[in-house]
């Protein structure tokens, strides 16, 4: 799975088939319960560059984070509306067709229906891409 479809999985149950045919590809995983927002879980595949927070409750995805590559770590697959971490805030607007919904010097986020597109900001590059629920 890759592309802007990573965002038909926010919503649905980390146990739900999707969702575990995308993660099974991620290696390692460390789960934690205690870690930010008590009321979220985080497993993360740290040499992957992936998190995926769900709900606590709900067992629901409401973050798919993508970290760009540092090292042997981030995330290496295909990345969503055929962009790279390399982008421009110019070609991520030119390859969404629009400008974002919500804007900040640290990430720019686009509302796509049933998920947000979020980016995240660095001294300027990219630190992430994240599809959540808003």
């Amino acid at each position: 799975m890759g592309e802007q479809t990573l965002g038909v999985l926010v919503g649905k149950t980390y146990d739900a088939p999707e969702v575990q045919a995308f993660v099974s590809q991620l290696g390692k995983v460390d789960v934690d319960e205690e870690i930010g927002a008590p009321e979220s879980v985080y497993y993360t595949f740290e040499k992957a560059g992936v998190t995926v927070l769900t709900d606590v409750r709900s067992k629901r995805v409401t973050h798919i984070i993508l970290e760009a590559p540092q090292g042997k770590r981030g995330y290496q697959g295909k990345l969503p509306f055929g962009l790279s971490f390399d982008s421009s805030k110019e070609q991520i607007r030119k390859a969404l067709q629009r400008e974002p919904d919500r804007t900040k010097p640290f990430f720019d986020a686009w509302e796509m229906g049933e998920y947000v597109f979020h980016v995240a900001y660095k001294a300027g590059v990219i630190k992430s891409f994240t599809f959540k629920v808003d």
